[in-house]
């Protein structure tokens, strides 16, 4: 199943349409990078300094795990912000 004009920025949802998961998976969908200059780890021990951190996280990485997205939908962000890449 292709995506079709402008909706590649739904391609996530276009791709779970056409899963062969087995019942309810989780899945984050997100861009890799946030949009902050600061690094992520720096903003959770600032402003969530209460939130477990189960793996490192480098640089302005999302603090998602997105294995799932790319393993189970074959989904991973083509399309970053200018400026951040």
């Amino acid at each position: 199943m292709g995506v079709p004009g402008d909706a590649r920025r739904a391609e996530a949802a276009w791709l779970a349409l056409d899963c062969a998961a087995d019942g309810a998976v989780v899945i984050h969908v997100a861009a890799p990078e946030t949009l902050v200059p600061e690094p992520t780890a720096d903003l959770l021990r600032r402003y969530h300094p209460d939130t477990p951190v189960r793996r490192p996280i480098e640089g302005r990485a999302v603090p998602y795990d997105l294995t799932a997205a790319e393993q189970v939908l074959g989904f991973r962000a083509r399309h970053h912000v200018v400026g951040t890449r």
